[in-house]
């Protein structure tokens, strides 16, 4: 409990539609986890006078530090929907030479106030909808928040807890939010959890090319039916900003859905990233004691029936489209999770907030999520499309393999490199 928020509870975003229960009605029978459900839709009774009881002030809590020998992350959370209000790198800085924490993540402001990406939503508790995110949550300990929903007579029905924690090590990039779901009243009850992802990462290096990007990475059930690999699309779900904002303009899916694929894709984790680094929202992945096979991982799929962007702020007419100044960030709505009388149920989700390097993404719990498809060498732009990826990596790891193993010398290494390449194409230049 280290602060107040100075921030008031007209936060919310003006550019998201009012929310009733109607706009959360589920596309799916099934319960979290894909579970059967646990009672029948005409045994659910409608909670007369359902509301959410605040706090009397937004509490700001802290984890981890900027000690990079500690944590790699320090965390800001905020009280209002239980959301995550910055979040810093510890071993990078915003410029060269500067003494800044690089800021990866950030609230949003707007002309009424600011939006907190990662925070609650809302909740649907037996088909009635109760908005959370400008609501003020306790903070009950460090890192965590609750919240109570009661009923007309303030008896309480349903607490909301959302833990957060840092691991130690270079896992120490993912914030775990382990959130709890308590059925306090005497009848059962199905909540629709509905919360808010991350934003897109703000640009980062030179500017002259935007290489912004959302991108949703999945098994591919067709080819991969054991799922052993997390796969991408370098055209359907490695998507740049201004094609998100495009698609979004005309009313289409930005990113997923994307009926080309979902078909036989299953939805593992979704990233926004820019050029060097990237946040990856995905199920909690706990490693096994077999570390040298590849462990099939949860997904998003298991716990959330539908996700989606939003957009804050309003299209000028008087810029380019990659001037565009609107911000992005994933949503999440959960599957039916049912809770019979006192009760509970978790809904845990981690969050990476990190560089973009390969030789993180070959650690555990990266390395079996897949973590190095979001590693792309490209200039950007129109030169995106004579870059071929699998070329690429091949030469990266044969420079490694020189340096490693043959030469122990980078430069000489990239000397290789070149006479090799120049003698292979000698025979088309002649």
């Amino acid at each position: 409990m280290d602060r107040t928020d100075d921030t008031l509870a007209s936060q919310a975003s003006d550019n998201l539609p009012p929310q009733t229960s109607e706009d959360f009605q589920p596309t799916s029978v099934e319960s979290a986890s894909d579970q059967p459900a646990l009672f029948l839709d005409n045994s659910l009774k409608r909670i007369e006078g359902l509301h959410a009881q605040p706090a009397d002030e937004a509490e700001v809590s802290t984890i981890g530090s900027l000690n990079p020998d500690r944590h790699k992350l320090k965390v800001e959370l905020a009280g209002f929907g239980g959301s995550i209000r910055f979040i810093w790198l510890a071993d990078y800085n915003e410029k060269v030479g500067s003494v800044d924490p690089y800021l990866i993540h950030a609230r949003i402001k707007h002309p009424k106030g600011y939006h907190y990406p990662f925070s609650a939503r809302g909740v649907s508790v037996n088909g009635q909808y109760v908005e959370l995110q400008t609501k003020r949550w306790f903070n009950t300990d460090k890192g965590q928040y609750s919240i109570t929903l009661a009923d007309g007579k303030d008896q309480p029905v349903l607490r909301i807890t959302r833990t957060y924690s840092l691991p130690p090590g270079d896992a120490g990039y993912e914030i775990i939010c382990r959130q709890h779901f308590e059925n306090l009243s005497n009848q059962p009850l199905r909540i629709i959890w509905d919360q808010n992802g991350q934003n897109g990462v703000a640009e980062g290096g030179t500017t002259y090319i935007d290489q912004r990007y959302f991108v949703a990475g999945y098994y591919d059930l067709e080819r991969d039916k054991k799922k052993h690999y997390v796969v991408t699309d370098n055209k359907k779900t490695f998507v740049a900003r201004r094609q998100v904002l495009g698609a979004i303009d005309k009313g289409e899916p930005a990113l997923w859905p994307n009926s080309d694929i979902t078909d036989y894709a299953e939805l593992v984790w979704l990233a926004s990233l820019n050029r060097y680094f990237g946040m990856v929202i995905h199920p909690v992945v706990v490693a096994g004691d077999d570390f040298s096979k590849n462990q099939t991982v949860p997904t998003l799929d298991n716990f959330f029936d539908h996700v989606g962007i939003q957009v804050i702020g309003k299209k000028s007419e008087d810029r380019k489209q990659e001037d565009d100044s609107r911000r992005l960030y994933y949503t999440l709505t959960s599957k039916p999770i049912d809770l019979l009388p006192q009760t509970g149920s978790h809904l845990n989700v981690a969050l990476f907030a990190g560089p973009r390097e390969t030789k993180l993404f070959s650690e555990l719990p990266f390395k079996w999520l897949g973590f190095k498809n979001l590693i792309r060498y490209s200039l950007g732009g129109c030169c995106t499309a004579f870059t071929f990826q699998w070329l690429a990596h091949w030469l990266l790891g044969f420079l490694r393999f020189l340096e490693h193993y043959i030469v122990f010398d980078w430069g000489v290494a990239i000397i290789i490199l070149v006479l090799v390449v120049r003698g292979l194409l000698h025979p088309l230049t002649k």
